[in-house]
């Protein structure tokens, strides 16, 4: 069980991450939810990992069939600006309750913060997301956006 503390220390909330990212991967999902649920409800507003707390709590929740999980995931997203794990932590959670569009959604946002964020890029390789087409309004099969999308693509690989 989480310990109690008499405001926000900062060393302390990250002991008792840690604790829970431990847990985590020992699949211990009721510490875990206690040291996640601590840390969200321990950190201030301006804390820069609240949301990354957030992501974790609704994961933890989810895996125990608490769908209300993932607003806290989306809630971590919405205020995210830095952190690509808050988005990958949302995208498992929406794979995992079958909304592929939301899960879309999250990859994107997490690979613009973190275009090189080798967890995004495989999950995005794992359910298959093609880019748009180059001119939208044309067929995705047009030989114009065929060939400037093989640029594109051999473009973007180099830069990588």
């Amino acid at each position: 069980m989480a310990t109690l503390l008499k405001g926000p220390d900062e060393r302390a909330l990250e002991e008792e991450f840690q604790k829970g990212l431990v847990a985590w991967r020992r699949r211990d999902y009721e510490t875990a939810l206690a040291s996640f649920h601590f840390c969200e409800q321990q950190a201030e507003e301006h804390n820069p990992r609240l949301n990354l707390y957030r992501s974790w709590l609704g994961r933890v929740l989810i895996e125990q069939g608490d769908s209300a999980g993932v607003e806290l995931c989306r809630c971590g997203a919405y205020f995210e600006q830095e952190d690509p794990q808050v988005f990958y932590n949302l995208a498992l959670v929406e794979r995992r309750l079958g909304n592929r569009a939301e899960l879309v959604n999250a990859l994107r946002r997490g690979l613009r913060i973190a275009p090189q964020d080798p967890r995004l890029r495989q999950l995005q390789q794992e359910i298959g997301i093609r880019r748009p087409p180059v001119f939208r309004r044309l067929d995705r099969d047009h030989p114009l956006n065929r060939w400037l999308g093989l640029l594109r693509h051999r473009f973007s690989r180099r830069l990588a």
